[in-house]
């Protein structure tokens, strides 16, 4: 979960819904683990009760998990795919970023701006004049 500063004014519902908001993601893949587990124990059960029953073969009991996990592994690849579309989006903004500034090794123009002369000085330049001068 990320950090934040609490400031000063807000609303006690604005911090319920980060709260939500940042803990709702992980927690909807612990469930889905969970639920996973659970199911995996009682359907294998419930069908280890029908194959000692007689009313199902044995081949079922795997056909019934393999749905079970498929699903669940369905949600894990497409969290990993999501990962991966994401991490391809961050490398192509850093590649952007790094692409429009420029070089820091790069010299900088020095031509004046449209519209402004440069003029060139005469022998006097950098002198200021008298009644300007301190005396010592």
């Amino acid at each position: 979960m990320n950090a934040q500063i609490v400031e000063t004014g807000t609303r006690w519902h604005e911090h319920l819904a980060t709260f939500l908001g940042n803990t709702a993601r992980p927690l909807t893949f612990i469930l889905a683990a969970v639920s996973a587990m659970y199911a995996v124990m009682r359907v294998s059960h419930a069908v280890a009760v029908a194959i000692i029953a007689g009313k199902l073969g044995g081949e079922a009991a795997g056909g019934v998990l393999f749905v079970v996990l498929a699903g669940v592994g369905a949600i894990y690849i497409g969290k990993s795919l999501e990962n991966y579309g994401l991490a391809k989006h961050k490398a192509a903004v850093e590649t952007a970023a790094i692409n429009a500034a420029p070089p820091a090794n790069v010299a900088m123009d020095a031509s004046p701006p449209s519209g402004v002369s440069i003029t060139p000085g005469g022998e006097d330049e950098g002198v200021l004049p008298p009644d300007q001068r301190i005396m010592r």
